[in-house]
C-alpha cells in the first residue's frame, strides 16, 4: 500500500536537511543572556550564578 498523497508533488527523500537547527545562512540566536547573576537570601546568601553567559540559536536545547 503507498501512503503518498498524490496531490503533493515530489519525493520526500529530495527535502533538503539542514541539521544546523535553521533555514538557510547562519542559526540565529534566540535566546542571548548576558553577565547573568542569581543571589538568594534568606538566612544566608546563596549565589547560584555569577556572571553567566550564553546563547541559545534557533534549532538547539539548552538545560541549566
Amino acid at each position: 500500500m503507498n501512503s503518498e498523497d498524490p496531490e503533493i508533488p515530489g519525493d520526500r527523500n529530495e527535502i533538503p536537511v539542514n541539521n544546523e537547527g535553521g533555514g538557510p545562512g547562519p542559526p540565529e540566536d534566540i535566546i542571548r543572556i548576558e553577565n547573568l547573576t542569581k543571589i538568594f537570601q534568606n538566612t544566608r546568601t546563596v549565589v547560584a550564578v555569577d556572571n553567566v553567559s550564553f546563547t541559545v540559536k534557533r534549532g538547539e536545547i539548552f538545560g541549566l
